[in-house]
Formats: structure tokens, sequence, C-alpha cells
């Protein structure tokens, strides 16, 4: 085991402790989107030894997925800035230092084509 992974491993046993089942399978990274997503709103969520967490069950559509409704509201969606800075380099009227730094941070993950804002993940790839 690299020597870099021993403090995880250890962590892992202890935690596993908390478990009744655990099973693990190995994704080529290049299929671990889903994984880093996981792990992105997991770090948003405190769980403590007090919590009870239900097994989180994940099934893969064989499918497109599709919305039979959709709401309209007159707000702009979260990606409005990032993608009017990416056309336009300007910042909106209301943005400080701070969040003209923030954007910038922001942007420099994205990439626009067209009219279309693509996230750019670990490895270039855009989604």
């Amino acid at each position: 085991m690299d020597e870099k992974l021993v403090p995880y491993h250890e962590y892992l046993e202890e935690l596993a402790e908390n478990f009744e089942k655990i099973s693990f399978t190995n994704t080529p990274r290049i299929k671990n989107q889903f994984a880093d997503a996981l792990a992105t709103l997991a770090s948003m969520v405190s769980i403590t030894k007090e919590n009870l967490i239900e097994p989180l069950e994940i099934e893969i559509a064989k499918g497109p997925a599709h919305c039979d409704a959709i709401e309209a509201t007159d707000e702009q969606p979260w990606y409005e800035d990032i993608k009017h800075f990416l056309q336009t380099g300007q910042y909106p009227t209301f943005a400080n230092r701070r969040d003209r730094k923030t954007l910038r941070r922001l942007a420099a993950h994205y990439f626009l084509s067209g009219g279309t804002l693509y996230r750019r993940s670990f490895d270039a790839t855009l989604l």
C-alpha cells in the first residue's frame, strides 16, 4: 500500500465499525464523475457518530432522462454571471473586489462554445 494512503486506510477501518455491511467496487477514473459529485455533496454535510445514515441506493438509467413539466421563473440561472463574464469579460454591476475574484476563479473551470456553457472536469473533458 502507498505510504500516503495509510492514514486513510486506518481512518476507514475506524469508520467501518459503524456500518453493518460495506462493499467496494473499483471504478476506472474516467468513469468516476459520479463519485466526484458524491464527494462534493458529502463535503457539504456534517456527519457524526450520532447520525443514523440510511443506505444509499443508486441506479443507473439505461436511457435518457427527461422532464415533463418545467416551472418558469423570472430569476436567472445560477451560472448566468459566469456565462456573461466569459462572453463579455465584464463583471456584474453589483460585484465588489471579492465577488470579481470569485467569479474569475469560477469562470476558469468553464468553457463557452456558442451559447452553451461547459464545465471542465479534472482531466479537461467538457461536461
